[in-house]
């Protein structure tokens, strides 16, 4: 039986003001190669995602695409350290 490597997936899901939607695309190829394209702050995550893929497709390209909607994952506070700022002429 020959399955077919090319498709295509979609899921999003919405909580806590934000969506993340994850796409995946694969075609045909004769090696495998996983592409990523999401913000800069799930880099962190693309070998563990990797290894995932890996456990279920073999070969085709593939492609990923990763997107956050709404309000950021990371609240950045910024605090002035006035006491050193005062130091600087």
């Amino acid at each position: 039986m020959l399955a077919s490597m090319t498709g295509y997936g979609r899921s999003a899901i919405t909580e806590k003001g934000r969506t993340i939607t994850v796409e995946i695309k694969t075609v045909n190829n004769r090696f495998l190669d996983i592409d990523f394209s999401m913000p800069k702050s799930l880099i962190y995550m693309e070998d563990q995602l990797k290894s995932t893929i890996k456990q279920y497709i073999k070969r085709g390209k593939v492609v990923v695409n990763v997107s956050i909607d709404g309000e950021p994952l990371t609240e950045t506070k910024l605090e002035v350290n006035c006491r050193l700022l005062e130091q600087y002429p």
